[in-house]
Formats: structure tokens, C-alpha cells, sequence
């Protein structure tokens, strides 16, 4: 089947007719010295996007013609694999957001502009699917587009990615990420160290981070339902620690933590604290 020309965005990609519906087509080369009424034949085609929202449609044709093509086809190998890591289909407007992203991240590149991602270490362990397919899209897009984006990059990626899996807008792991990012600098701050990011006792106070902050996402105020129990004399620091976050969260977000929820976040303070 042959399908007509509507318009030319670039030497490989085509806006077609496909009775009567539009349709955007990629392939090496399918564009050139074409032009709007000639027939392309499939076997040339090597993506198509449609959709039944035309909004999609225009943004597309907007973001083709402002992006050079190569960005989509490392965005394209970044979703195959997305696809088969994930066992989750990426829709096609990732294409548009991905290709975006790296556009203008290779611009800030090319100007020595790094643009940090401060919830990098708590995306990686709460999110990490997310983070792998990310680091890939990073490891992709060096060996592509001639970056040297490290694990800030990933971090942002991931966010993008985590837009398509998590089964909640994106408000909703915004906010998770940020209180956890937040409580993760009081502690910092109040012991005056750097949390060893790689410990397992790290990983285990983003983990009960995460949940809380679910929990005040939802405005749970239910205790936890676990037998309360006392804290010995070294544990005072991080009790007072505890306490500050429980201030920090009351002033901030109008959420109190329970007694048990201020024990349990002082065990796994010292925990990080005895493995900085």
C-alpha cells in the first residue's frame, strides 16, 4: 500500500494521507526530493505515528521540524528498550518529550551549563527500573549525539519516564521525591556529614521515606499500628533529629508524625548515621 504526501518536515520523516486520516512516517531518507502529493510505499516506512488526537498530530509536526532527526532515532532506540525492560509499551508522545529533552540538554552541553538533579540518589533506589532505562538513554545518547552526560541526566530522564509508569499523575511522584529529598538534607544538616548514598542503611531510610511521604500524600494520619518501644541512651541524637523533622513536616505540610513514626525514623537515622 502507498500512501500520499501531505507535507515534507525533513529528508526522513513525512506527514501522509491515509484515507483521510493523517499520519506521520520516518524512514532513511523518504523525504528527499519529494514533494506533497507523491506516493511513498511502505517498505521505506520504518515508523509511523498516528493518533486519533490531533493535537499530538500538530505537536509532532511541530517538534520534527525544529529537531534534527537523528535525535529521534536515538529516541527511538532508547524506547525499544524501555519497552522490553519496563514489559510496558511507552506511548508516542515520549517520542516528542524524549527527543525535546535531548535536544536542548545537548544545547546546555555544548554551553558547559549543568543542570544538577538533586533527587537523583532517592530516584535510583525508590525508582529502579525507571533508573536503569534512564542510564541507558544517557549511555545511547553519548555514544550518538557526542555527550558526556553523566548520572544527573539519568535522574531527569528517569522523571520522564516515570510520567508513563507509575499509575499516578505527576504531582504525585513529584511530591514523593521531594519530601524525601528534603528529610534526606535535614538529617544531612542536623549531623553535619554526607550519608553514605551506597549503604544499605541509606536505602532502607529512603525506602521508610518513601512510604511516609505516601502516607502524608494521602493524608494517612493513622499511626502505625506496631508496638511502641523505647529508645536507648545512644539513640537521643537521632530522637532529636526525629524531632526536627516532625517540625519541619508539621510547619510545612500540616502533617504530625506519631510517636511510633518518630521512633521508627530515629532507628533508621542512626542506622545512616553509624554508616557515614
Amino acid at each position: 500500500m502507498q500512501l500520499k504526501i501531505v507535507k515534507i518536515l525533513n529528508n526522513s520523516t513525512v506527514l501522509v494521507d491515509d484515507n483521510g486520516k493523517q499520519k506521520i512516517c520516518m524512514g532513511n531518507g523518504i523525504g528527499f526530493s519529494k514533494k506533497p502529493g507523491d506516493l511513498i510505499n511502505n517498505d521505506n516506512i520504518e515508523k509511523i505515528f498516528e493518533s486519533t488526537d490531533n493535537v499530538f498530530i500538530k505537536k509532532m509536526t511541530e517538534s520534527v521540524k525544529k529537531i534534527n532527526e537523528k535525535y529521534y532515532y536515538v529516541v527511538d532506540k532508547i524506547i525499544e528498550y524501555a519497552n522490553k525492560t519496563l514489559d510496558q509499551k511507552m506511548p508516542d508522545f515520549m517520542y516528542i518529550t524524549l527527543a525535546d529533552h535531548l535536544f536542548f540538554a545537548k544545547e546546555r552541553f555544548e554551553k558547559g551549563i549543568v543542570v544538577p538533579c538533586p533527587m537523583k540518589t532517592e530516584i535510583k533506589i525508590l525508582y529502579k527500573k525507571e533508573f536503569l532505562v534512564a542510564s541507558k538513554a544517557v549511555e545511547i545518547a553519548n555514544k550518538e549525539l557526542g555527550t558526556n552526560f553523566d548520572d544527573n541526566e539519568s535522574g531527569l530522564i528517569a522523571m520522564h519516564i516515570m510520567n508513563v509508569t507509575m499509575n499516578s499523575d505527576n504531582s504525585n511522584h513529584s511530591f514523593l521525591i521531594s519530601v524525601v529529598s528534603e528529610i534526606v538534607e535535614i538529617i544531612s544538616n542536623y549531623f553535619d556529614i554526607e550519608l553514605d548514598e551506597n549503604s544499605l542503611a541509606y536505602a532502607r531510610l529512603i525506602t521508610h521515606l518513601h512510604f511516609l511521604s505516601l502516607r502524608m500524600f494521602n493524608n494517612d494520619t493513622n499511626p502505625l499500628h506496631t508496638p511502641i518501644f523505647s529508645l536507648d541512651s545512644s539513640l537521643v541524637k537521632a530522637r532529636c533529629c526525629a524531632d526536627e523533622v516532625s517540625k519541619y513536616l508539621k510547619n510545612n505540610y500540616n502533617y504530625k508524625l506519631s510517636n511510633n513514626e518518630l521512633l521508627y525514623l530515629a532507628l533508621h537515622i542512626q542506622n545512616c548515621v553509624d554508616n557515614a
